[in-house]
This record gives structure tokens, sequence and C-alpha cells, in this order.
């Protein structure tokens, strides 16, 4: 397996088998939490400049351009957000994506996407084939939620978006999947932390369908 991929500018970021590999990689090790006895599982991800590619693959899959996904990430100026549009623009260009949408997931990230987003997809997809809820946080993990729609669209059953973000391509993303998150309290790009607030949620939400009375059970005599 690469450690890094290729200048998405001047050549693939990495090849179709690559990604295969990337993929598989994500999913395995989603099936061994599982069979580890874990009910959830969470995909967050903390890294710099990749929130370009992750706004790359988007584009690429919904048909969109680089002014209308790319946000600020880890707070860039007007400059360096100038550059992040024109860098995902010209890599769509080169890899012939632009004006149109692709649903090849392998074949987006082969050419722009990133080694840990194909993993996100696959840990994502292990979720679907184990029939179990997956946690997405943040604008990486929902560029990855898509991929893994792409290619199998059932996996949307099992996604729990945990916040809002403020990445602008995330609302995008969202709105593509059909999915609401549950917390806004205007959080950036995630990392995992919106995942990690939910989870005393599910805590409660199992407590209360499993512990709580109905008005029958308790017996007041209630007359409608």
């Amino acid at each position: 397996m690469r450690q890094e991929t290729g200048d998405m500018l001047v050549e693939p970021a990495m090849t179709v088998d690559e990604a295969r590999r990337a993929v598989q990689y994500g999913f395995d090790k989603g099936i061994e939490a599982y069979q580890a006895g874990n009910q959830v599982i969470a995909v967050g991800e903390l890294g710099m400049g990749n929130t370009t590619a992750a706004s790359a693959i988007i584009a690429a899959i919904l048909g969109k351009t680089g002014e209308e996904v790319a946000g600020r990430g880890s707070n860039i100026s007007d400059e360096r957000l100038k550059h992040k549009i024109a860098v995902i623009n010209k890599s769509l260009d080169r890899a012939g994506f632009s004006g149109k949408k692709n649903n090849d997931a392998l074949t987006v990230l082969s050419e722009v996407g990133a080694l840990e987003l194909c993993a996100m997809a696959g840990a994502i997809l292990a979720a679907g084939a184990m029939r179990k809820p997956v946690l997405l946080d943040g604008f990486l993990s929902y560029s990855a939620a898509l991929l893994a729609s792409t290619i199998n669209p059932e996996i949307i059953a099992y996604m729990i978006p945990t916040h809002k973000s403020k990445e602008h391509g995330s609302q995008i993303v969202l709105q593509a999947l059909g999915l609401a998150p549950y917390i806004d309290i205007d959080m950036c790009v995630g990392e995992g932390s919106g995942a990690m607030m939910i989870l005393p949620w599910l805590d409660g939400i199992k407590s209360v369908l499993e512990n709580m009375n109905t008005l029958q059970e308790m017996d007041f005599n209630f007359i409608p």
C-alpha cells in the first residue's frame, strides 16, 4: 500500500487497483470492529489539506464546481481559498470530470481521491454489510459517505450524520444523501468530535426503549 497520493493536478492520485485496496482495507477494519463486539462505529479524520481532495470528490460525483463545494477547511485566507478552488477545478478538468456527474467511485478516487477517504468509505460499507449503524462526523466523512453510497445506495439507511459542519460542501452532500444532522452548534469540519458527542444520546435512547413503561403498563386508568 502506498503511503501518499500523486499530485492530482498533473496525474491520477492513485491507480484504480490502489483505490480498491484502500477501500478494502477500511472495509476489513470496519468488519473487525463489529466482530469485536462493537454495535456502532464512528468515522472521522484529522488531516491537513485533505478537504481539497474531499471537495474534488464531491464535485466529481455530483457534477459541481470547486466554487460550489470548497470551504475554508482550517480557516484559510481568501487568497488561499481562491487557490484551493483553482486546484480543485484544474484537477477536475485534468481528470475529465468537469461539468458532469460520475458515479464510478473507484475512478473518482483514483483520479482525485485520498487514501484515508478510501478507507473511510470502506468502513462505512462495512456497516451496511453488518447491518449496524455508522456515525458520520464532518465534511471528510460526508465525502466518504457519498462515495460509499455510489457503491451501494442502501448503505444510506445505516448512516447517522452527527453534526452540521460549517464547511459549505457538507450541506450539499447531506442534501444529496437525504440526511439531516442531529447537532448544530456551529462546529467546523469535525475530526470525530460530533460523533463523540452523540454517543451518550444513543445510550439514552437505548435505555428509554428498553426501560420506559408505557401508559398501559403503568395502569393510570387514563380515559381518552
